[in-house]
């Protein structure tokens, strides 16, 4: 059933994500400096455990709208400027600059 594309904004839109599996694959890419939105809708978990929506055309967006939901808390640096294919680009915030650590 394709589900029309909703706002990113509206909170039932991502309330429906895993939160403990995005958690941990953000987690996972704190080594990098830079990474893109694709990077955590690629991760296994959270591919498997969202694996009725992940080929959803609108499933990047509403895993980007998460990041921008939850990034004060994830400690996140963007949306920056990405590639249109890969979507946000995200970094990191040090510990010491981090209000959520």
């Amino acid at each position: 059933m394709d589900r029309p594309f909703a706002d990113p904004r509206d909170d039932d839109f991502i309330d429906l994500l895993s939160k403990p599996d995005l958690d941990g694959a953000v987690d996972a890419l704190r080594h990098l400096q830079f990474f893109h939105t694709m990077d955590v809708v690629e991760d296994f978990n959270v591919r498997s455990v969202h694996r009725a929506d992940a080929h959803h055309p609108d499933f990047r967006a509403r895993v980007e709208a998460w990041l921008i939901h939850h990034q004060v808390r994830l400690g996140l640096r963007g949306p920056l400027p990405g590639h249109p294919a890969l979507g946000a680009r995200w970094g990191f915030y040090d510990d010491d600059s981090n209000p959520a650590r």
